[in-house]
């Protein structure tokens, strides 16, 4: 009985807990990709969705909720951003950091 319990409980939470629509891509900055392990943030007004950077500059962060956000990306001692959306299935954007006259990075959304 005990299993049977067990099994309809992870019945029950197993689409709740999979439901995510993965926000993927690369960052660059210009054409070099940047490197492994750059902090990146998906930010709702109310959440917060983090991850970080693999090898040649790709991401891949699950967002369990759906519309305009925010990507953050943690580079060169800077935060720029730029608006996103997310979805139910999956989206991806390749972000372009771009050096300004005045030092500081935009983000690009490709």
């Amino acid at each position: 009985m005990k299993s049977v319990t067990a099994w309809l409980i992870l019945a029950i939470l197993a689409p709740t807990l999979a439901a995510c629509g993965e926000i993927y891509g690369t960052v660059k900055e210009g054409v070099t990709p940047v490197g492994e392990g750059v902090e990146m943030a998906i930010v709702f007004p109310d959440t917060t969705y983090t991850g970080k950077t693999a090898d040649r500059g790709r991401y891949s962060i699950c967002v369990a909720r759906v519309g305009k956000c925010t990507v953050r990306v943690a580079y060169a001692d800077q935060t720029p951003e730029a608006e996103i959306y997310s979805f139910e299935e999956s989206a991806r954007y390749n972000l372009i950091l771009q050096r300004q006259p005045d030092g500081k990075y935009t983000i690009t959304v490709k």
